[in-house]
């Protein structure tokens, strides 16, 4: 026991360094990164925190949702339309930056507890169908209030520069990654890991599985419109196809699968290495990148469903059993 302990002290003081030494890293990229490598950086950031939203809640529940692009759209749109109407017609008053994404977080939450007391009552295909339709229906309705109350088919937003940009995307990543961790870490994360293992057992447990799938999934959509609401800032004019665009539904559930949905850090390893190869192949390979990228995805499902992390895990625990 006493050897267990103090390996797994040293475990955490080792993942506690590696996040450290990744932190700084982070900080101080802009000091010494190009715009070009700067802005991939700053796309793999969000892309690592849309799919540790996207993980805390499908990944632990097993309810695999599709519905990520209406929360990060919700997200990004509002914080445009407000970004238009206060900075520049001044028909709004204007907020601290971290205040509108709050907000915006907020607003995605109470959006998913409506559709999530409905369709959290569907399983498998049926739920999974259901979440992607509510990114068609949020882009719809923003394209209505677009097009027929503000008559334009675009809106725009003030310009940021590169460098807060970058910060405003770290810090609320950094943000959701801490508050997942704590909630992944806590009894809430518990018991949204008992309604993936057995849901009927999390019932006789005493686990309220209405309750906590429904919280669940509006804590992962309000990080989603969190980092959304970030996200705002890469652009000067956006739409509702943009805000709302399928991959944010679709890329998700892929990286997290390429990764591994074993443990907290795996997901967040396979968006970064699926992020930036997605970056690479798409400048070296302009014509072939995406069927390359196919191809690895099926190879991962078909002979990885552990994913990359797992995969290796796997070997190595082969390896030491040999020797």
């Amino acid at each position: 026991m006493r050897g267990r302990k103090l390996n797994l002290t040293a475990q955490h003081v080792l993942l506690i360094a590696i996040a450290a030494v990744i932190i700084v890293f982070l900080a101080f990229a802009p000091f010494f990164l190009g715009y070009y490598y700067l802005s991939i950086l700053r796309d793999t950031i969000m892309w690592a925190a849309l799919v540790i939203s996207w993980f805390f809640f499908s990944s632990l529940t097993g309810y695999i949702s599709l519905g990520s692009a209406a929360f990060f759209g919700t997200g990004l749109y509002f914080t445009a339309i407000y970004l238009n109407f206060s900075v520049l017609e001044g028909r709004w008053p204007v907020l601290p930056f971290p205040v509108v994404i709050l907000l915006a977080g907020l607003i995605s939450f109470g959006f998913a507890l409506i559709p999530g007391l409905i369709t959290l009552r569907l399983r498998g295909i049926y739920f999974a169908i259901a979440t992607f339709a509510l990114g068609t229906a949020c882009e719809g309705i923003f394209d209505y209030y677009v097009t027929r109350v503000m008559g334009t088919y675009y809106t725009l937003i003030p310009p940021f520069d590169s460098e807060t940009t970058y910060y405003t995307i770290l810090a609320t990543a950094l943000a959701v990654f801490l508050l997942i961790f704590i909630l992944y870490k806590s009894k809430f994360g518990f018991a949204l890991r008992t309604i993936g293992e057995n849901e009927e057992a999390a019932v006789h447990l005493g686990v309220n599985t209405n309750m906590v799938k429904t919280l669940g999934f509006a804590i992962s959509a309000m990080c989603m419109g969190f980092i959304g609401s970030s996200y705002t800032t890469v652009f000067t004019v956006t739409g509702p196809r943009i805000a709302f665009d399928v991959s944010y539904s679709l890329l998700p559930p892929i990286m997290a699968m390429f990764g591994g949905i074993g443990a907290f850090y795996e997901p967040i390893i396979g968006s970064v290495v699926l992020s930036l190869l997605w970056h690479f192949l798409g400048v070296t390979l302009v014509h072939y990148f995406l069927i390359i990228i196919g191809i690895i995805v099926i190879i991962i499902a078909m002979f990885m469903p552990e994913g990359i992390i797992g995969f290796i895990k796997r070997n190595i625990v082969k390896l030491t059993e040999r020797s």
